[in-house]
Formats: structure tokens, C-alpha cells, sequence
């Protein structure tokens, strides 16, 4: 049976992000569990709103993130699995709802590093999951999508291997993901962001990753 938006806004859970003010607006983040469908995570925003052109007075931003994780997905990306969206005006207050499943089985990037994730797969597999990380990334910027926050903490390993030998690759945190006018601008953007802060890698592993991506941009 199909949830009404005040048994999910209502919904009770440990917050793992207490509400904080951003944008002039409030945002936070409830982890629950779910007796029909495990642990899920629901974002609740009041007047959390992003402007552009179409919209100059500003729409919720919980729609960017479900237009990205919807497009991510079709493209062949791990995202988390989306369980509902929906806002409602109530006076002048925009309130919305996002609802996700957990991503079972997966470490952000920093955590599974500092586990022992290179180490569990040897120098030559570990190489082959940069390359399969910067073909991800490819994914969505041949698509003009940027990610805008790509901190390593917001891409997560499995520890459980695909069919291809390696770890599978998700992308979370998309609500400020957007198009760029070129896959160029979009690519060289997000890549410099995690090139920044991905201290776990070496500068030859890093290369890894760029190898993987332009195998990926040119549809190798």
C-alpha cells in the first residue's frame, strides 16, 4: 500500500543528520527501519530550495536529487534505490520528503580504505576498480551531469565483489547535481573536487582513475 506524505514526514528515526539551516532553509536526515523494507534513510526539508532560471523563485531542491538519481540509475550507476518523493505547500513553507534505501554492504571511499580494501584486493585488482571508478564517473558526465560534491566520502565501495571481480561503485549526496552546457565543463569540475581530497590515492593511482575515465568518455 502506497505511504501518504505525513506517515513518511512523520515517521520516527534516529537522526544522522540533525536539521541545520542551509539555504535559508532547514534540512535533516532520519535512518529507520522499516519492517517491510529495511533500513532507509529520509531526508525532510522546510524551504530548502534551489533558483535558476526557469524557476528564479526557487523550487525544492529534493527534485534535482530525484531527477539525478532517477537519470544515474537509467545510465547504469549505483545509486541509493529511491522509495518516495514528494512536497507540499503549506502557507509560505515548501516541505519535502525523500526516502532512500541503504546501500547494504558498502563503505563510503575513506572507510573502506582505512579497512584494508587495497589491500584485500592486490595492486593489479586494485587498479582495475580506479578504472572501473573513473568509467563511473564518465557515465554521467557524458551526460552532462556534474555531481558538484564529489568528496570522496560520497562514493561507496561494496565488499562484495560484481561479476566483473571488482567492488561495485555508488554515487550518493545528488541533490546538487546539475547539467552543464558541455560533458567537458561537467567532467573537469567533479574531478578536480575529488582529485582534492582524495588523499588515499598516489599520484600514479590517480592516473588510474583518469585512464578509466577517458576510456569511459570515448565509449571504450
Amino acid at each position: 500500500m502506497k505511504r501518504a506524505f505525513e506517515d513518511w514526514w512523520d515517521c520516527d528515526g534516529e537522526w544522522v543528520e540533525p536539521p541545520n539551516i542551509r539555504r535559508n532553509g532547514e534540512s535533516g536526515v532520519k535512518r529507520v527501519i522499516d519492517a517491510e523494507l529495511g533500513m532507509l534513510y529520509i531526508k525532510r526539508q522546510v524551504n530548502h530550495l534551489y533558483r535558476s532560471f526557469r524557476h528564479p523563485f526557487g523550487r525544492p531542491t529534493i527534485l534535482r536529487e530525484q531527477k539525478a538519481l532517477q537519470a544515474f540509475a537509467g545510465y547504469g550507476v549505483d545509486v541509493p534505490v529511491l522509495v518516495f518523493c514528494e512536497m507540499r505547500k503549506r502557507g509560505d513553507q515548501w516541505q519535502s520528503v525523500l526516502v532512500t534505501r541503504d546501500l547494504a554492504g558498502y563503505e563510503e571511499m575513506p572507510h573502506w580504505y582505512a579497512h584494508g580494501g587495497r589491500e584485500r584486493l592486490g595492486a593489479d585488482v586494485h587498479r582495475r576498480m580506479l578504472e572501473k571508478l573513473g568509467r563511473t564517473l564518465a557515465q554521467i558526465h557524458l551526460h552532462r551531469w556534474q555531481h558538484t560534491c564529489l568528496y570522496p566520502k560520497h562514493v561507496f565501495l561494496s565488499s562484495h565483489l560484481a561479476e566483473d571481480g571488482l567492488p561495485h561503485i555508488a554515487l550518493i549526496d545528488l541533490e546538487k547535481c546539475r547539467k552543464q552546457p558541455t560533458r567537458g565543463w561537467a567532467a573537469q569540475r567533479d574531478l578536480k573536487k575529488l582529485q582534492r581530497h582524495a588523499h588515499m590515492l598516489s599520484a600514479d593511482e590517480w592516473q588510474a582513475v583518469l585512464q578509466g575515465h577517458r576510456a569511459g568518455m570515448s565509449g571504450q
